[in-house]
């Protein structure tokens, strides 16, 4: 254990896992990730800069994957005899199907927030010449054949809706366009 911490370069970085107290009923992924920017751009202005190196929000896919090979690798060396029965626990029906249902949650929040950034974005870019703002045309569905067209102002909604009613394949098309102005129809 010594030598993967050691020779993994961990011990010279301060790692923080920033969550939701636990009885939160529905985390707002947007606060989180605002929060996170906000501490590191915190940490950024506060700190003098020969204590910080340099903050990374997030690890490498490559170093990720090398860091759960050796724990997958070497799992029998990183858990104790008080793990086991806990283990046992976890892989029963009931709290299997807990599980998944948490982690199908986390996997798909970043569809929203994906595109909220992606709007976002879009919305920085110059606009061509006699143009006022962007807007987009949204489509929505469990494949880009079944999508269908969803008013920009419903996506963040809709996508939510698809994620309670627990469906797995999510398919989203936002395409930017530049507007002169608004018509009679709002």
């Amino acid at each position: 254990m010594n030598f993967v911490l050691s020779n993994s370069k961990f011990m010279d970085k301060l790692i923080l896992h920033i969550q939701f107290d636990s009885t939160e009923k529905q985390p707002d992924a947007d606060l989180l990730a605002r929060y996170s920017h906000d501490m590191i751009d915190s940490l950024e202005k506060s700190f003098v800069p020969e204590y910080i190196k340099s903050i990374n929000s997030g690890m490498e896919e490559s170093k990720m994957s090398e860091m759960y090979d050796i724990i997958f690798e070497n799992l029998p060396l990183f858990l104790s005899e008080e793990d086991y029965p806990k283990m046992d626990s976890l892989i029963q029906r009931q709290n299997v199907s807990k599980t998944i249902e948490n982690a199908y949650k986390t996997l798909v929040s970043p569809i929203g927030l994906g595109a909220k950034k992606y709007l976002k974005k879009e919305r920085e870019n110059s606009l061509p010449k006699g143009m006022k703002f962007w807007s987009f045309d949204c489509k929505l569905g469990q494949s880009e054949e079944t999508a269908t067209v969803v008013p920009q102002l419903e996506l963040m909604s809709s996508i939510d809706e698809m994620v309670e009613n627990k469906i797995t394949t999510i398919y989203v098309e936002m395409t930017a366009k530049a507007v002169a102005a608004l018509d009679d129809k709002g």
